[in-house]
């Protein structure tokens, strides 16, 4: 994860826990400052960046927000699809834990996990903590995104099984969704207040720039493109016969039909 990378996350992170106001910035500095020495892996050594370097007013690119898109797992997935960059999701449920994930690999419908061992989970409220890959590397189960297959769990996870996942958001993004405090792909710890958890809040931002949403636009287009040409059906596959012709278009492709009748009659 690069250190701009990490900048756009506790920016966002930030503003999440402090309800999107700036009020006590010594105090957002400070948070900030925690969170990107816990951050950073310990191999950094000497050339990790001052964490004041961290503390910057970086543009990003909010993908998604449940306060102006609706708490629907369908605009979720409208709004992250396609977006070829990092993403950092931030939740905070109902009793007031905030947490969330840093994604280094885009969002994508799949019956599989994906994802790279750049990709963490974290806690803000009430403390902060970062959950990091597992060094054991037993498990790479890190994305799972699936809102069509039946067979499988529909909805969003990070880590664990597809029998139990580390964090888990379900299609309804309603108490069916929960968390767990370990699992083989994340070091341990806890995320929600509970295990099962409701959603207050839950944003989403791009730390890709503007490549990947030009990305995410191209991929839009051609959802749209693809869905246009489905509607538009090849009328000439329902003429092939004079029963298709009179069950499915009636007088508009059955005039040539009558005719040919009336033709049949007189002889």
């Amino acid at each position: 994860m690069t250190e701009q990378e990490l900048s756009h996350m506790m920016f966002a992170c930030l503003i999440m826990a402090e309800g999107g106001e700036v009020e006590d910035v010594d105090r957002m500095a400070h948070v900030a400052k925690t969170l990107a020495r816990a951050a950073m892996p310990p191999s950094a050594g000497s050339t990790q960046a001052s964490s004041d370097d961290f503390v910057r007013w970086t543009p990003l690119s909010r993908l998604y927000t449940s306060a102006q898109d609706g708490l629907s797992f369908n605009r979720l997935s409208y709004h992250i699809l396609g977006y070829s960059g990092p993403t950092l999701t931030i939740i905070r449920d109902t009793q007031g834990a905030v947490f969330g994930m840093f994604c280094d690999t885009e969002w994508k419908e799949s019956s599989r996990y994906y994802g790279g061992n750049g990709c963490f989970l974290f806690r803000l409220a009430p403390e902060i903590a970062i959950y990091r890959v597992s060094a054991s590397g037993a498990n790479e189960n890190y994305m799972y995104l699936n809102s069509k297959g039946f067979a499988l769990p529909r909805g969003l996870g990070m880590g664990g099984s597809t029998d139990k996942f580390r964090l888990f958001l379900s299609e309804d993004l309603d108490e069916n969704s929960y968390t767990t405090a370990k699992c083989l792909s994340f070091e341990p710890g806890r995320l929600s207040s509970s295990e099962q958890f409701v959603i207050d809040a839950m944003e989403v931002w791009g730390c890709g720039g503007e490549e990947s949403e030009l990305s995410q636009k191209a991929h839009r287009q051609e959802t749209a493109d693809l869905i246009n040409r489905a509607r538009k059906v090849d009328k000439a596959q329902f003429v092939g016969n004079d029963f298709d012709k009179e069950m499915f278009l009636g007088k508009t492709f059955g005039h040539g039909t009558d005719k040919a009748r009336i033709a049949d009659d007189e002889q």
